[in-house]
């Protein structure tokens, strides 16, 4: 809700996972994204692990990998990598932060980019778009 922000921001603040930019906001410091990116790396192996161990489609995993996310510690993180090869990338494409929190930068276009009859190879599917409306049905 619109009231805890200031309250969550302050706690990250304190906590040292952000810092106030004056007239312009907030941002992450080198620890809050350290934290971000093992988050980041949680979630997306726990997305691997749902479809290649337990058999759920690609696409009912994101929320399923929010909700169950937030209990996985690193340890348990590390072993459904290693039950899953060390994935690099989830089930949608987008890329795995390493074990040491580095992000591979991935060069690639948006297919709506292409012209005509240009080829391309799809390497990441979004199910979201930004305005948070879901691209594709379930």
């Amino acid at each position: 809700s619109a009231p805890a922000v200031p309250r969550m921001l302050k706690r990250l603040r304190n906590a040292g996972y952000v810092k106030h930019i004056p007239y312009q906001g907030f941002e992450l410091t080198e620890l809050g994204r350290q934290e971000a990116l093992k988050e980041i790396r949680r979630h997306r192996i726990l997305e691997v692990f749902l479809v290649n161990v337990m058999g759920f489609r690609w696409d009912e995993t994101h929320e399923m990998a929010d909700d169950l996310s937030k209990g996985l510690n690193d340890a348990l993180s590390q072993r459904m990598a290693s039950m899953t090869n060390y994935p690099t990338r989830c089930p949608h494409g987008e890329p795995i932060p390493d074990a040491d929190g580095k992000l591979p930068i991935i060069v690639d276009s948006c297919i709506m980019n292409l012209g005509v009859g240009s080829k391309g190879e799809i390497s990441r599917v979004r199910t979201m778009m930004r305005n948070g409306c879901n691209i594709l049905p379930h």
